[in-house]
């Protein structure tokens, strides 16, 4: 028997008080947002007085907009991640004092470790290598070979490429199994780099054009398909015609297809992109060196589980949107599929919880702050990547930072940018 225990956070309780004279003043701001959506006969809508409205309306449903005023004021200061059994005391008619009562789940407390006492490798050596050009190169002449029919023989050499139909059963059944046929395959007959199982390649060599040969061959034990696994297939062939590839020479002609003026610039920017590439590359991996570092250093409470569920439903969403089904077409087709995605996905969701707290720590500890200007020209940036510079999906996006819900979203994505600026240059410059 294995038991195991996991400390979990610990709920508060929570009482926040509003003063009756600040009650009133907060219903009148409220009512100034509400008011364009009010309309009562014998007035112009979004002209209706306040003292009106409230003969009108169920004035507990009016001034709802305060109550969620008051919590999210609490939310942010005493970063509260979910409350329940919410009481709510006091009487807008009369304006007595407010008072709101809940338990309320938080974020844990986090103690960052001390960024000095960190040493993070950094490689600053990123220049590409004359091995890592010449395989660039020489990959981009592999993209460049092309085929041609072969005229003057007909029959298949190794190195070749036969283009062949093909149908294959497994020993002692009638239908061919699933992926084992195929119409006018070109495959290169080339043993020492097969691409079919076993020696299929072998097998083939010696064949005419026209000509019908059946091959067998043996998949493997550890083959990815089980109904394959270790199984005898006889394939029937039909070599259609043969081809010869033509490889591609790295000449100044070929520089130039590639938009370059000689064999040198083309060179020397493939070079230049490979160690942009390999600056990225190591850019990324200190980046993430650095937040790992960082957690495996910090002191942390237990994370709510409110918290956890609601990104594992983040990812959950997500998951659905991406392969472009309902949850209920989803768990049609796999009943317990929801219940299995969060638990696969369980140690991810916390892990990407505890980055986003320890970036909000740094951010805190920091003073890290940005502005409207910043979060504009963050989701312009994100635009160039996400959106392909689509400037109506831009401007739309920048017109949707309107919504207070969505300017948080980016206001923290852009502030979460901010700390991984800061950290990587503290960090750089540490080893320099």
């Amino acid at each position: 028997m294995d038991i195991k225990t996991n400390e979990l956070s610990k709920p508060i309780y929570v009482e926040i008080t509003v003063p009756a004279e600040e009650v009133k003043e907060r219903k009148k701001e409220v009512y100034k947002r509400i008011k364009r959506e009010i309309h009562v006969d014998g007035f112009r809508k979004g002209n209706v007085p306040q003292r009106i409205a409230e003969q009108h309306f169920n004035i507990n449903d009016l001034y709802r907009p305060l109550l969620d005023d008051v919590y999210n004021n609490a939310k942010k200061e005493k970063k509260i991640v979910s409350y329940r059994d919410l009481k709510v005391f006091g009487d807008f008619k009369k304006e007595t004092d407010l008072k709101m009562e809940f338990i309320a789940e938080i974020e844990p407390e986090i103690k960052l470790p001390d960024f000095d006492k960190l040493d993070i490798p950094y490689i600053s050596d990123v220049d590409a290598t004359d091995e890592e050009v010449e395989a660039a190169l020489n990959q981009d002449l592999k993209m460049a070979e092309r085929t041609e029919d072969v005229t003057d023989r007909d029959i298949l050499e190794k190195l070749d490429v036969a283009v062949i139909d093909f149908e294959g059963t497994i020993e002692g059944e009638e239908k061919p199994f699933p992926g084992g046929t195929a119409k006018d395959y070109n495959l290169t007959v080339d043993p020492e780099n097969r691409s079919f199982i076993d020696n299929f390649e072998e097998q083939i060599i010696g064949m005419r054009i026209g000509e019908t040969r059946k091959i067998g061959v043996n998949f493997p034990e550890d083959y990815a398909n089980e109904n394959l696994k270790g199984k005898h297939a006889i394939f029937s062939v039909i070599l259609n015609r043969i081809k010869r590839k033509i490889e591609a020479q790295l000449t100044n002609e070929f520089a130039k297809e590639k938009g370059y003026d000689s064999i040198d610039d083309y060179r020397k920017a493939t070079r230049n992109r490979i160690s942009e590439s390999n600056k990225k590359t190591n850019d990324d991996n200190f980046k993430r060196n650095i937040i790992k570092t960082i957690i495996d250093n910090i002191t942390m409470g237990p994370i709510p589980l409110d918290m956890i569920d609601s990104e594992l439903e983040r990812q959950w969403m997500s998951f659905l949107s991406r392969i472009n089904k309902t949850e209920e077409e989803y768990i049609k087709e796999n009943p317990n599929g929801k219940e299995i995605f969060k638990d696969k996905m369980e140690e991810n969701a916390i892990e990407i919880i505890r980055t986003m707290l320890v970036l909000k720590a740094i951010r805190v500890e920091k003073e890290i702050t940005c502005s409207e200007d910043d979060v504009k020209e963050y989701v312009k940036n994100i635009s160039r990547f996400v959106l392909k510079y689509d400037n109506e999906k831009t401007n739309k996006a920048l017109e949707q930072l309107k919504d207070p819900r969505q300017y948080e979203i980016q206001e923290t994505a852009t502030l979460n940018e901010k700390v991984l600026d800061f950290i990587v240059d503290f960090f750089k410059n540490k080893v320099k």
